[in-house]
């Protein structure tokens, strides 16, 4: 069954003006792909290898662009996927009052993408729509995440998000009637990785804030794991500047004349951690080294019980 049709099905089973929630999770832009794919994208789309766009930090070649195509070639299947469920929505009369958000999860797993700190890895694809409520045809600058979109959903639904949730709504931020930053407050974001399946003593573990102009890296390794209750030291900061350099080919962190901007971020970063209790900040590593260990046992020995 297509997503398009457990949606109907879904909606067929509520009650007439019973409010709902539904959350549609395409696998198909998750490799892997028919390695057809690409002819289907030129037949269909009229997209050919030589319209694929690469960034500067991958090599171009011929077998990277027909990965890419077969790649992309799902995406325009999970958006068709998405025109059919947002055309049910319509017939049903339900998409007007409806709050919709799309959006995928991580970046490409390339270099400088999926797991790593760059924006290439961090900067996901956002549209969203409530036809009836939010106000079109302005451009929003504010910083959101995805911690943000369940105290949203909460209090578009009249209900009050728990103290404990780390995000922030941005439903004043829909509908809002302005353009530009409506909030002050979104002027940067914060991301962060702690492990995604490498084995000791290989780290990929960082925290990143990022704005409008700069991108500030703390990246981290396993010196003080065992630390507790001290804040762990970065290995290394790297900054970059987003409006000039915005593939993060040039780490300014060195230069002196960017010094007070990377220690100004720095020390942002750093306070956002505390404040939020993340444990690289705080220095309580106890929790994620026991969890980073018992994962690894448990890859090692094939995920068996």
């Amino acid at each position: 069954m297509c997503i398009r049709d457990s949606l109907e099905a879904f909606l067929k089973e509520k009650s007439p003006g019973q409010p709902f929630f539904f959350w549609a999770g395409p696998t198909e832009p998750h490799g892997p792909w028919d390695k057809n794919n690409h002819v289907r994208l030129k037949k269909e789309y009229g997209v050919g290898l030589d319209d694929i766009k690469v960034p500067p930090f991958v090599e171009d070649t011929s077998a990277y662009r027909r990965a890419r195509a077969n790649f992309l070639y799902e995406i325009c299947y999970a958006d068709r996927q998405l025109g059919r469920m947002l055309d049910y929505l319509e017939s049903a009369g339900e998409l007007d009052d409806t709050l919709l958000i799309v959006t995928s999860d991580n970046g490409t797993a390339i270099a400088k993408g999926k797991a790593t700190p760059y924006d290439w890895a961090t900067h996901e694809p956002l549209a969203v729509m409530w036809p009836a409520r939010v106000p079109k045809g302005r451009t929003v600058s504010d910083f959101v995440t995805f911690a943000d979109f369940a105290p949203t959903m909460l209090e578009a639904a009249g209900i009050r998000a728990p103290a404990s949730m780390s995000g922030r709504s941005f439903l004043d931020v829909l509908l809002s009637k302005k353009s530009g930053r409506i909030d002050s407050v979104r002027n940067f974001v914060v991301t962060g990785l702690e492990w995604h399946g490498e084995f000791d003593p290989e780290r990929r573990t960082a925290r990143t804030i990022r704005t409008d102009r700069y991108s500030c890296i703390m990246r981290y390794d396993n010196d003080e794991d065992g630390m507790q209750g001290r804040p762990v030291e970065p290995s290394a900061v790297e900054l970059y500047d987003i409006k000039n350099d915005p593939w993060h080919e040039t780490d300014l962190s060195a230069r002196a004349e960017y010094r007070d901007i990377r220690e100004r971020l720095s020390r942002q970063l750093i306070d956002f951690g505390r404040r939020t209790g993340d444990p690289r900040m705080t220095g309580d590593m106890k929790i994620f080294r026991e969890t980073r260990l018992f994962v690894q046992e448990r890859k090692r020995g094939g995920y068996k019980k």
